[in-house]
């Protein structure tokens, strides 16, 4: 029976990961349905509970050595881990983990990892030398790969899709006239907020409802309330199921793009980030829009105009791709037994 550490951004009520620990839980117990899995989360009684897994505080040093000892394989479980822009602590947590799984002979995967931005050449050097060390990579995008090919890494990677992407359609009837909003709350301004207003309520006019996708409540719940006399808040537990209703998407968080595309909604970006932009190239989507650079008019507009379904043999080719995730992890995993 196959020991897995699982690690990532869990356990902060962000649905984006939330949806990506769902997705690696369901390819592990694909690959090896006796397999014990630990994921190491903020909040690790929720996290246990809600994926069906062991769960420890991802903070707790002799807690963490103890699961390393244990585990047979770590595995860093889909996002984007490795970077720099959030904080130096973050970055150094993740490559702290990397040091100790090498220290104790523990094979490491990188599971569908997106990689950067690594604005510091001495953050990019210490990845570089960490990532010789792991024994497989697997990359969400070709961004990643182009990066790591910059920063001299001669690692072997496969570039293949996030593991969001096979969740799969929501059963259901989709509502042509429905439209769900991913916000952002760092990048909901006054400006944009006031757009967004002006937006939903000239939508309501052409006889369109607003439903509201808090994805991270900690950081959109503001913007949300902001905004609830326009559109239904949606609460978190009900949201990757709304979604499926909609017939349209339109998000500032990769994700919502994601999940959007994934079940098969038409969607539109607002957001310039460039994870996002290499997603949409590779779907055949739109570009994103900036929205504080929008009328409320022009915005409705686009939303209506702009926003499109993912081309479907892009869509279809992403979504078979997962399986090399899938093959790379079987293959760790037997090595174990």
């Amino acid at each position: 029976m196959a020991k897995v550490l699982i690690a990532g951004y869990y356990g902060f009520g962000n649905l984006g990961d939330d949806l990506l620990l769902k997705a690696i839980v369901q390819e592990i117990r694909q690959a090896d349905p006796e397999g014990e899995i630990t994921a190491l989360s903020a909040r690790p009684a929720e996290t246990g509970r809600g994926f069906g897994v062991r769960a420890i505080c991802r903070t707790d040093p002799l807690g963490l050595l103890r699961e390393l000892r244990r585990c047979g394989l770590l595995l860093f479980g889909g996002g984007t881990l490795l970077q720099d822009a959030t904080s130096h602590r973050s970055l150094g947590y993740y490559l702290s983990l990397l040091s100790l799984a090498r220290r104790m002979g523990k094979p490491v995967m990188l599971y569908a990892q997106g990689i950067g931005p690594l604005l510091h050449p001495s953050d990019q050097r210490r990845v570089a030398r960490a990532l010789e060390q792991v024994q497989t990579i697997t990359l969400r995008d070709r961004d990643s790969d182009a990066l790591l090919r910059k920063m001299g890494v001669k690692k072997p990677a496969l570039v293949t899709a996030d593991p969001v992407l096979g969740l799969g359609k929501r059963d259901g009837e989709r509502d042509s006239r429905r439209i769900g909003w991913v916000l952002c709350g760092g990048g909901c301004g006054e400006r944009v907020l006031t757009v967004l207003e002006g937006t939903m309520t000239e939508l309501s006019r052409r006889g369109f409802v607003s439903v509201l996708l808090p994805f991270y409540p900690r950081q959109d719940s503001r913007a949300a309330e902001r905004l609830s006399c326009w559109g239904q808040v949606i609460p978190a537990g009900q949201v990757e199921q709304e979604i499926g209703r909609c017939d349209l998407v339109v998000s500032m968080r990769l994700h919502g793009l994601i999940l959007g595309a994934a079940q098969g909604s038409r969607v539109l970006s607002l957001s310039r980030d460039p994870k996002a932009e290499g997603f949409l190239r590779d779907m055949g989507l739109p570009a994103g829009l900036a929205p504080e650079e929008m009328t409320a008019g022009s915005l409705a507009d686009a939303v209506l105009g702009l926003a499109k379904r993912a081309e479907e043999e892009r869509l279809s080719a992403a979504q078979k791709a997962l399986e090399e995730n899938r093959r790379q992890l079987t293959l760790l995993l037997r090595q174990q037994q």
